[in-house]
């Protein structure tokens, strides 16, 4: 068992409708000879309620570890429930009239008044069992569950206390000259009203989606149909009393048998199982010996082992050879002592019992080691089971992270496009040329994060493994904070937010992916200027320690409560207070900086005095020494007209004009086509220094292109650039076979292409 309900396997099904069948089936058969007399044994009490005892002690102690374990409630009242049954079964014995000469207290209604209540009192707390099972579990601790069930234990046994001394002082009869009078017929009814209530209620929950109340619905029914035939005969000593007894034992059993008999190999390695295992087995072989002695009037002295093979299988399947040991053990005393004369130890009869004796123990050996062999390939077929299932959790959660990555991706693609259509816009109201240059560098700097996240969706191991690898270099914390202030800008403006930022005086450097931590940062704003009323107020500090680089976002939105900043950084997760401002969004913004901050060795923490009163949060970052001097600019001088030749040809005729523009007015000599042939008689006269060449073309494909013009006379020295949207690892490894001897995945940085065009080698 888990601490959620495991629901039962259609075997486990089948074998509850099979076992409530037969049991309806042998009640109805029993009826006509319920009222017959039988043989006057109060012995007969000590029997079966020494096993019930047994059994529900064993079922208890396996209750109240669960609990412990899981902290269901269900657990707990269930406990109770056999606890209180088993002290109920020894008191009965202690008071019932011949089991022990004279009772011990009360008169001679004690017991049958502690039946009484014994049922009563078992039956309402399986329904209190009932109504908890669609309970959450108690997220307490280990100390507290303990606690919490010695105190149940406690009040449990004084419960049955109080019942056992009412029973000893109750006048009211519950027998007369051995029959049932209308009190006790008027309890056994309320008995059988709560069970039947306890069992429209396990149907009404739904609760046999969980196989503990499964094979509680099997107690309920065993325990109705021994009632209802105990009701039948009249009074004690009847027939259908015998076999209500022998009943009880049986349901008393079948929680703990089927408990058992389901645990996983690694759960019967504890001491409690071995306990249970034995006592099941015990009261297994007394059920069998009881109702060998039911066949008495039909088989006499004859086959006294005929019902305990059955026994020693089911303790084997239970708890292994040991128990199946112990229980043929049980089981050949308890025959010979009541079916075998002792007397007769010699002559012919003498001979035929040690010869069935013989058979016996070389049956159960055979029984004992089949049973075990097959127990072992059972514990063997659930755990290739559990494999297999593992096996598909595994690929679910491949499955997932896939989807997740996906759902990511599809976030994150929206945060450029908002400074890219203001950038786009601005560029049409034609304005200054210095604007219009921080707007182009503004709209490169977005693109250059549109291609990091193609990049990363077309990583397909990076999408199983369910993580983005990061492009480290030593960056100053002010740029990617600058950047991802241009990418929120537009959010905030909308909602008419006050944005103040207060940078260092001097450069704070980290170790990090410049794209990955501006959009930590970007997700930020936004989600400050989401979740802020509008004409709110956002602030942003830089700050470093002697460790650490420190980027806070203090915002005057709607703030939090406690204890929710556990939670807000999981995916897919919104407060209620959240989605009550603003419904939309998946959630997976607090997420995103979560994790990239995490993969980048720093921590991130949240902060709010309250609802209503504002929201911080708060980066970490470890810090770096700082850099001497600025990467130099990545774009070289103009060349003069004429100093190096450069095809280009890709079908896609925007992606080469716009190419070809590029490299034109950069100084070279280019040839643009979209006809892979075209290019390639164009290019016998041409003969280009560097092709950039596309793979997936009509026609012709790039490898095949770069063949035919590797094959050329004059293209020993030409060198070929890959220029595709095919980045993956056997697509690189593709071009390489066919002689490119770079391949770039589109868009590729225009200074890269430069350098390229400058010289494969030396831009190498």
């Amino acid at each position: 068992m888990t601490a959620q309900a495991r629901a039962p396997t259609i075997a486990e099904r089948r074998t509850f409708a099979l076992l409530a069948a037969l049991y309806a089936t042998v009640t109805l058969g029993a009826i006509p000879w319920a009222s017959v007399a039988g043989p006057r044994v109060p012995q007969f009490i000590a029997v079966c309620n020494g096993g019930v005892a047994v059994a529900d002690i064993c079922t208890a102690l396996l209750l109240f570890y669960e609990f412990r374990r899981t902290g269901r409630n269900a657990f707990l009242v269930l406990g109770c429930a056999y606890l209180y049954s088993a002290a109920m079964a020894l008191a009965q014995v202690a008071a019932f009239p011949g089991v022990l000469g004279a009772p011990l207290f009360g008169t001679l209604q004690t017991a049958a008044w502690i039946f009484l209540l014994w049922r009563l009192g078992t039956a309402s707390l399986f329904l209190a069992a009932v109504f908890e099972a669609q309970a959450a579990p108690s997220q307490l601790s280990t100390g507290a569950l303990t606690r919490r069930m010695l105190y149940a234990c406690f009040a449990t046994l004084a419960a049955c206390a109080a019942m056992v001394m009412a029973a000893a002082y109750l006048e009211l009869p519950a027998l007369a000259s051995g029959r049932f009078t209308a009190y006790n017929l008027l309890l056994i009814a309320a008995y059988l009203a709560i069970c039947s209530v306890a069992l429209y209620r396990i149907w009404r929950a739904r609760a046999f989606d969980d196989v503990l109340y499964v094979w509680l619905s099997l107690v309920l029914v065993a325990s109705i149909s021994d009632q209802i035939l105990a009701s039948l005969a009249g009074g004690q000593y009847t027939l259908g009393w015998y076999f209500a007894k022998a009943s009880t034992v049986v349901s008393a059993c079948l929680i703990l048998v089927f408990w058992l008999g389901g645990m996983s190999a690694r759960e019967r390695s504890t001491p409690l199982h071995s306990i249970a295992a034995y006592g099941a087995a015990v009261v297994v072989m007394t059920t069998a010996l009881l109702l060998r002695w039911f066949m008495l009037p039909w088989a006499g002295d004859s086959y006294p082992f005929a019902t305990v093979f059955g026994a020693v299988a089911l303790a084997v399947w239970i708890g292994g050879w040991r128990p199946g040991v112990v229980a043929a053990a049980v089981g050949f005393v308890g025959a010979t002592i009541l079916f075998i004369d002792p007397s007769v130890a010699i002559g012919s009869k003498g001979a035929g019992n040690a010869l069935g004796a013989l058979s016996y123990w070389v049956s159960c050996a055979l029984i004992i080691g089949l049973g075990h062999a097959m127990r072992d390939a059972r514990d063997r077929h659930q755990r290739l089971e559990s494999e297999v299932r593992q096996r598909a959790q595994e690929l679910q959660r491949a499955d997932a992270n896939k989807s997740r990555f996906l759902a990511v991706l599809s976030h994150e693609l929206r945060n450029p496009m908002a400074p890219l259509l203001n950038g786009l816009t601005l560029l049409d109201m034609h304005p200054s040329p210095a604007d219009a240059g921080r707007t182009r560098a503004m709209m490169g700097r977005q693109i250059d994060h549109l291609r990091r996240l193609i990049d990363d969706l077309l990583d397909v191991s990076r999408i199983d493994r369910g993580k983005l690898e990061l492009e480290r270099k030593r960056i100053s914390v002010d740029a990617f904070v600058r950047h991802a202030v241009e990418t929120a800008q537009p959010v905030i403006d909308a909602k008419s937010h006050e944005l103040v930022v207060h940078y260092p005086p001097e450069p704070i450097f980290v170790d990090g992916d410049h794209v990955r931590l501006s959009q930590a940062v970007s997700n930020l704003l936004n989600n400050a200027a989401k979740f802020t009323p509008p004409g709110g107020r956002i602030e942003v500090a830089v700050t470093a320690t002697e460790r650490e680089a420190v980027v806070s976002v203090r915002d005057s939105g709607i703030g939090f409560g406690k204890g929710d900043e556990l939670q807000m950084f999981e995916m897919f997760v919104q407060l209620d207070a959240a989605r009550a401002v603003s419904p939309g969004g998946l959630g997976l913004g607090l997420m995103l900086v979560r994790r990239i901050i995490e993969m980048h060795g720093g921590a991130v923490e949240a902060r709010s005095a309250g609802p209503d009163k504002g929201s911080e949060f708060v980066l970490r970052l470890p810090r770096a020494a700082a850099i001497e001097a600025a990467p130099s600019s990545v774009v070289e001088p103009k060349r003069g007209a004429g100093a190096r030749r450069v095809l280009v040809v890709d079908d896609n005729v925007d992606a080469a004009d716009t190419l070809g523009s590029i490299l034109t007015l950069d100084g070279f000599d280019v040839r643009v086509h979209s006809d892979p042939a075209q290019a390639l008689a164009v290019a016998r006269d041409f003969k280009p220094h560097v092709a950039f060449i596309d793979l997936n073309m009509p026609g012709m494909t790039g490898i095949e292109l770069a063949a035919r013009l590797k094959a050329e006379a004059w293209a020993g020295a030409v060198e070929l650039v890959a220029l595709t949207g095919m980045g993956q690892k056997e697509d690189v490894a593709a071009t390489r076979r066919a002689g490119f001897d770079v391949h770039l995945t589109k868009p590729a940085d225009p200074s890269r292409i430069l350098k390229l065009a400058a010289g494969v080698k030396s831009a190498r």
